[in-house]
C-alpha cells in the first residue's frame, strides 16, 4: 500500500474505531475509508460518525463495521489524473467534504484528494 492510502484507509473486518480516530488525527482531513483487504472501497467514516456511534454508548474498540457509511461518494478514474482530480475537486466544493477516494471501475482505491490539496493548488 502506498504511504498515502495508508494515512486513509482502515481494513473493515480488522480495524477498530480507535484505529480509524488515529488516522484522522494522522491525515488532518476528519474521515478515512473502510476498505476490504484488497482495497476496494466499502465506505467512509467521518469524525461525526465516531462521535455519533460513541454517543449512543458504543464503545472505542468496537469494529468500524459497525461506523461504516456505505453512502460515501467517489470519483471513479476514467480519464487523466488532471481531469480526475478536478472532478474530485468539483465534489469536494459542491458537497463541502474534507476528502474523496478515486478508485478504478472495481472499486479499488487508487488515491485520496483532500480539501487540503484543493486549498494548496487554488
Amino acid at each position: 500500500m502506498n504511504f498515502q492510502l495508508e494515512k486513509f484507509c482502515v481494513f473493515q473486518n480488522e480495524g477498530s474505531l480507535k484505529d480509524a480516530i488515529a488516522l484522522i488525527e494522522l491525515n488532518k482531513c476528519r474521515c478515512v475509508f473502510a476498505v476490504t483487504k484488497d482495497f476496494k472501497l466499502v465506505g467512509s467514516i467521518s469524525e461525526g460518525d465516531i462521535i455519533r456511534f460513541l454517543l449512543k454508548g458504543n464503545d472505542i474498540h468496537s469494529s468500524v463495521n459497525n461506523c461504516v457509511n456505505s453512502s460515501v461518494l467517489f470519483v471513479e478514474s476514467k480519464e487523466s489524473l488532471e481531469q480526475d482530480d478536478d472532478r474530485a475537486f468539483n465534489l469536494i466544493k459542491v458537497h463541502n467534504l474534507s476528502a474523496i477516494p478515486i478508485v478504478s471501475s472495481d472499486l479499488e482505491m487508487l488515491r485520496v484528494v483532500s480539501m487540503q490539496e484543493f486549498l494548496k493548488n487554488s
